[in-house]
């Protein structure tokens, strides 16, 4: 029996990391220019009890908003989410947005690595959609965020390390993957707002009351 092996997640290595091919040794030099995408661990357990639901009432035909972002994630391994307006246009243009899952060393994904992955999901839609619907695939773009926070504090708390985690805490509730309310990403499109920030209170303890908050651009 032949059995494969693969790293998952930890295959997506960046440019020039491969130097060793081991079929020919020492004689041939090589290097990845690009790096290495595609790798992605196995399911959790409340990964698959999410996607359980869709299972059964998809019908691999893109109808519903729903349908539309079930099937965007499913065309490819690389999409981390995918939302749809579920609005159609005058030509029947149907916008999705998708977000690529950032590879190692990324705050977000790098636009040019992905265009392959978007043209691919464009491609994965037309063959499920109505004869009339033009589904428009896009990357989701991100947009840059300046937040000033003045945090009241506990007695005899330290001033730096609540510093430190309160400027985690903020850079983990705006994460695109793993931030927002739900914590299952902040929303496409969604709005922010100065009173969300009241949530730190519950969740560092030194932290007694947020009394200020500024947020600085195009929210």
């Amino acid at each position: 029996d032949l059995y494969r092996v693969v790293p998952g997640s930890r295959g997506n290595i960046g440019p020039g990391e491969v130097q060793i091919c081991e079929a020919l040794g020492d004689s041939v030099r090589v290097a990845n220019v690009l790096p290495a995408s595609g790798g992605r661990d196995a399911e959790t357990i409340e990964e698959i009890t999410r996607r359980a639901p869709t299972l059964l009432t998809s019908r691999d035909r893109a109808v519903t908003r729903a349908d539309f972002e079930t099937i965007a994630r499913q065309a490819s391994g690389e999409v981390a989410r995918a939302a749809c307006s579920g609005e159609m246009g005058d030509d029947g243009s149907v916008e999705v947005v998708v977000l690529p899952h950032r590879r190692r060393g990324e705050d977000v994904p790098d636009p040019f690595l992905s265009a392959g992955l978007r043209d691919h999901v464009s491609a994965h839609l037309k063959k499920r959609c109505l004869i009339n619907v033009n589904p428009e695939v896009r990357l989701a773009r991100f947009m840059p965020v300046d937040i000033s926070v003045t945090l009241r504090l506990r007695p005899n708390t330290n001033v730096i390390h609540v510093r430190e985690t309160a400027e985690r805490w903020v850079r983990a509730f705006l994460d695109p993957y793993e931030g927002g309310i739900d914590r299952e990403g902040w929303s496409f499109g969604g709005t922010l707002y100065a009173q969300d920030f009241a949530r730190m209170v519950t969740d560092i303890q030194e932290v007694r009351h947020v009394s200020d908050v500024r947020l600085y651009g195009d929210l």
